[in-house]
């Protein structure tokens, strides 16, 4: 969230930054479910569970999303004047679209989601709309919070 309030060229940089620096650790992480899960489920589970098959089925979409919000960071990394300053509003316009920041948001809310059937075990029914509602809650609260502070950046003009 803070690097949505980035008010000069420099904090935008760093901030990008220091997500471009960490973007392999999604992949490395969602592979490392994957695969420590498919490992579980064979040594302990035999046949389809659902929160095996829904759970791996949303780090799977987790991952296809996470193209978009990379697509979103090389965005803002083109839009960054060079020199210094303070971040132009165009700038501070590609930083804060809600659409992107909502996808971060609802994949961290699947991740709640995935947690929470991995814990419970339910069926079919809980378990989709678990990750579902859980994704769903965190866009939602992600796109809210992009357009209150968007709103309130835009007027203050900085």
């Amino acid at each position: 969230m803070r690097r949505r309030c980035a008010a000069t060229l420099a904090d935008v940089r760093t901030w990008l930054g220091v997500l471009m620096a960490a973007r392999g650790m999604f992949d490395g992480g969602v592979g490392l479910l994957l695969l420590s899960g498919v490992a579980l489920t064979g040594l302990r589970w035999r046949g389809t569970f659902p929160f095996v098959a829904i759970g791996m089925t949303a780090l799977i979409l987790m991952w296809i999303s996470s193209v978009f919000v990379r697509r979103h960071l090389r965005r803002i990394h083109t839009a960054i004047p060079t020199g210094e300053g303070p971040a132009p509003t165009e700038l501070r316009e590609v930083i804060s679209r809600p659409l992107a920041w909502a996808l971060v948001f609802a994949m961290n809310g699947a991740a709640l989601g995935i947690l929470t059937i991995m814990t419970v075990k339910p069926g079919w029914l809980g378990a989709a709309s678990t990750v579902l509602i859980a994704a769903a809650v965190g866009g939602g609260a992600g796109a809210a919070a992009v357009r209150r502070e968007r709103v309130s950046v835009l007027r203050a003009g900085h």
